[in-house]
């Protein structure tokens, strides 16, 4: 099993259609979404190569970025094993490939006598020494890809971080404004039971008088009545 072109963690090969192999943004290390998925511990996963934890975003193993190279080299790989299983030229089956024309159009392996007749024109080398070379350009690749996932990485965190701020001062914010209307709600409680105490006071004094005034207003009458009485009695 090629280790270049299988996931390390469930030895599958990138090549498959149904699988997406994702790039960690910390070490640069490639494994297959489904396995990340798998191995993930909250928001984080730590790598089975390195040990180095990558941050996940909520769309987990999706969210990072896909290792199209990586797919690309291993679909072209499985290929190119065929044709070398076969050895047969598919343009001069008696023939065997035995060098890789590195044409743009072409991109294929090729027989000494297709390098002498339709690719006589085009740039081709030994078959083992074109898979080295184009191996070590997609790793030069990667090793230059990494830099920006690790700059990435630092900026999703200054987010994560900006945002885990904002929220805190959210939830400060709710809670001081919780305060001040509960000191309100409280003192208008303890005015409105003053004031009611006040109202209070005032109908009882008031009623005080007014009983007062009635006792004066019926001692005065009962006076008032005897005397008439006694003024009447002279006659």
């Amino acid at each position: 099993m090629d280790p270049f072109s299988t996931c390390s963690i469930c030895s599958s090969s990138y090549e498959l259609s149904d699988r997406t192999p994702k790039i960690l943004s910390t070490c640069g290390d490639t494994f297959l979404e489904a396995c990340l998925n798998n191995i993930q511990r909250d928001s984080n996963t730590q790598c089975v190569k390195c040990g180095k934890v990558t941050i996940l975003s909520t769309e987990g193993g999706n969210g990072l970025l896909t290792n199209n190279a990586l797919k690309e080299m291993a679909m072209k790989l499985k290929e190119q094993k065929q044709s070398e299983e076969n050895f047969q030229c598919k343009v001069h089956p008696a023939k065997k490939v035995e060098l890789f024309c590195s044409f743009p159009e072409c991109l294929k392996p090729i027989c000494i006598l297709c390098s002498m007749t339709t690719h006589k024109t085009h740039n081709f080398d030994v078959l083992d020494a074109a898979f080295d070379h184009h191996w070590k350009s997609i790793l030069s690749q990667v090793e230059a890809v990494k830099p920006i996932l690790s700059e990435v990485d630092k900026k999703v965190e200054s987010i994560k971080n900006q945002v885990s701020a904002l929220e805190s001062e959210k939830q400060e914010a709710v809670q001081n404004v919780k305060m001040h209307f509960g000191k309100i709600r409280e003192w208008v409680t303890m005015r409105e039971a003053e004031l009611l105490e006040l109202i209070n006071t005032s109908i009882q004094a008031i009623s005080h008088r007014l009983d007062l005034s009635q006792q004066n207003l019926t001692t005065i009458s009962l006076a008032t009545n005897q005397s008439i009485h006694e003024i009447e009695s002279l006659h």
